[in-house]
């Protein structure tokens, strides 16, 4: 059932979906598999990172980064908020918050693939400080829609107190949202009340606690990655802000 019809069917919430009905947007809902043929060029949690001749492994402070996930975008191409071409990488920093008071991760996007040069890339995430300790699980995205959030900082859907707890037992389903797009997920609150960083609009990635492909961030947490939609559009990859909340 998709959420269209959960709003619909469910007799609190269909008086009200004219105004949730605004609020859908587009987004690329990601499903995990470790089973499949993974290489440098895949889109994929963990494992080794594509890295072109002349690339700067991702340091801070001379520490090498922990490479969490990549997308390739030749993948998600008719999902036309992203770019048609590339590769794009989230490295976060190997301390015991995974980077995110630190402030270490980056964000590297790839515009011309070539063929990858693997030598010298560091090993990196040894440890047990890292939020994935299985195999490298490749992504596979499947285009949806869905009505925004209640934990998002704009959700603004004119109804009474009973129907907003509804909206929030109800839209949408909280079970391992791994995405691109759309609106996200959290365990607290959402980081972007900050007026510095309100224009942080698009969801660049968000990868879920997904116990069953031995993903964790602290308690049941959710990790996110946020750019602006200006910057998304002009492929600057510099002012990404990302978090992370768990329980």
């Amino acid at each position: 059932m998709n959420y269209r019809d959960l709003i619909k069917s469910n007799q609190v919430l269909a008086q009200y979906y004219h105004g949730i009905e605004k609020t859908f947007r587009p987004y690329l809902k990601i499903s995990l598999n470790e089973h499949q043929y993974i290489d440098h060029l895949s889109s994929k949690i963990g494992g080794t990172p594509y890295c072109q001749e002349g690339f700067s492994y991702p340091k801070i402070n001379d520490n090498a980064l922990l490479f969490l996930a990549q997308i390739n975008l030749a993948d998600t191409i008719g999902f036309d908020l992203l770019p048609d071409c590339g590769i794009l990488q989230f490295y976060i920093g190997e301390d015991d918050c995974y980077g995110l008071f630190s402030n270490e991760f980056k964000v590297v996007y790839h515009e011309k693939v070539s063929a990858p040069q693997q030598k010298n890339v560091p090993e990196v995430g040894d440890s047990e400080i890292k939020p994935f300790w299985g195999n490298p699980l490749k992504m596979k995205f499947e285009q949806a829609e869905m009505p925004i959030t209640a934990s998002d900082h704009r959700f603004d859907i004119d109804m009474p107190d009973d129907a907003q707890e509804e909206y929030i037992d109800t839209v949408p389903s909280y079970d391992c949202c791994h995405q691109v797009g759309g609106y996200p997920v959290f365990t607290q609150e959402d980081p972007r009340w900050n007026k510095d960083h309100q224009d942080k609009d698009f969801l660049l990635l968000q990868i879920d606690s997904d116990y069953k492909n031995k993903i964790g961030w602290g308690d049941s947490g959710v990790a996110h990655f946020f750019i602006s939609e200006e910057d998304l559009k002009n492929k600057k990859f510099s002012n990404v802000q990302y978090n992370w909340d768990c329980y």
